[in-house]
């Protein structure tokens, strides 16, 4: 199996006073999160000197816009993929197609993009998108048949629904990926999935257990298929590493101690507060929901202390050796998985040696498992 290593995008540097402030920040970015042009493009080129294949732009109310971040680190690359999620709401279809595909031309087709639909009612308002979750996701189906037509249509199209309707609506700007950039989706309710297994080419999941990847890819392969589709998938994955096993359980635990002595500053704000983490339960996300429930027992180097702490605004964490999470990631590998997010400072010489072993042991294990089918 050939897999995707991709990189988040940090827009500003993360570097704290030690290290257990730098991880913090790293996995739940204070709200104040103004970009530094800089830091954009040194921080894309490290992950494509670190041999990455891609790396993901983020898209919040508050952020800045991906679409520019995005082009802003394509310029200072040369064969990193750049994915730029897309919240459906925010942009006519018919000019974010055109967004996506200029991108794709001006990086010489290494654009892809990744349609959300907000995680929480709260950012979205902030917007000024008040449409409840159903109605997000029957809005996003019809955004995407408007979309890959702007993409791809060699001829003016019209659309009437229910949320968009378009007339005489026709693009100059082609991607030059084909058939077309990479689309790729989430959504663990009902009502994700049917979207996912109708629209995308890649299921996008957040840190769920063993267990329940196992569950969540026997689903999205059985709605896929029952639509003639395949899909493949990628896994949101965070990483507390050390020498040893017994340090990276340390760091974790002082990663815990860190954001809890900050108040809400590390906080997903609208679900947590200072009086500690958010109830599971009160979470919007399905998503969120599952990567935040503890697994069957299966994933012992999974720690769930600092996504809790956050308030959901980032999953479990693989703790341990290089080599202990490499293990422990290869076993999500042979359920299907091909592209992860690798979610791992590199702030630091130790950061950059820990995190290159730990790559280089997830590939070489990877090509030990034949390509995923279905």
């Amino acid at each position: 199996m050939e897999i995707e290593l991709r990189g988040r995008l940090v827009v500003s540097p993360v570097a704290g006073d030690d290290w257990a402030k730098t991880v913090a920040v790293y996995r739940a970015p204070a709200k104040d999160r103004r970009p530094d042009p800089a830091h954009v493009a040194a921080f894309a080129r490290d992950y494509e000197a670190l041999g990455f294949d891609s790396i993901l732009v983020n898209q919040r109310s508050s952020y800045a816009d991906p679409w520019v971040t995005a082009t802003w680190a394509a310029a200072a690359t040369e064969k990193l993929r750049i994915a730029v999620a897309h919240r459906v709401g925010l942009q006519a279809p018919t000019s974010a197609a055109r967004s996506f595909a200029s991108l794709d031309v001006m990086s010489g087709g290494r654009a892809a993009v990744h349609i959300i639909q907000g995680s929480t009612d709260e950012d979205m308002q902030r917007d000024g998108d008040f449409l409840p979750k159903p109605e997000r996701y029957r809005r996003a189906g019809e955004f995407m048949q408007i979309f890959m037509r702007e993409l791809l249509s060699p001829d003016p199209f019209d659309f009437d629904g229910s949320f968009y309707k378009v007339r005489n609506a026709w693009s100059s700007v082609r991607p030059v990926s084909l058939p077309h950039p990479p689309v790729s989706a989430a959504g663990a309710s009902e009502e994700g999935i049917a979207f996912c297994s109708e629209h995308a080419d890649i299921y996008a999941m957040m840190g769920e257990s063993l267990a329940g990847t196992r569950q969540l890819v026997e689903r999205v392969r059985a709605a896929a298929a029952s639509k003639g589709r395949t899909l493949r998938f990628w896994r949101d994955c965070n990483f507390i590493m050390a020498a040893t096993d017994e340090d990276a359980w340390r760091k974790a635990h002082a990663i815990v101690a860190t954001i809890e002595g900050a108040g809400d500053t590390y906080t997903m704000w609208e679900t947590a507060s200072k009086a500690g983490p958010a109830n599971i339960d009160d979470l919007q996300s399905v998503g969120h929901r599952r990567a935040l429930a503890e697994g069957a027992g299966d994933d012992p180097t999974l720690f769930y202390g600092a996504a809790r702490a956050v308030g959901g605004a980032a999953g479990p964490a693989f703790v341990g050796s290089p080599a202990t999470v490499a293990g422990a990631v290869l076993e999500f590998c042979k359920l299907g998985v091909e592209i992860l997010t690798i979610g791992a400072p590199i702030d630091s010489i130790e950061d950059r040696r820990l995190l290159t072993e730990l790559t280089d042991r997830i590939r070489t294990g990877a090509r030990q498992i034949p390509p995923a089918s279905g």
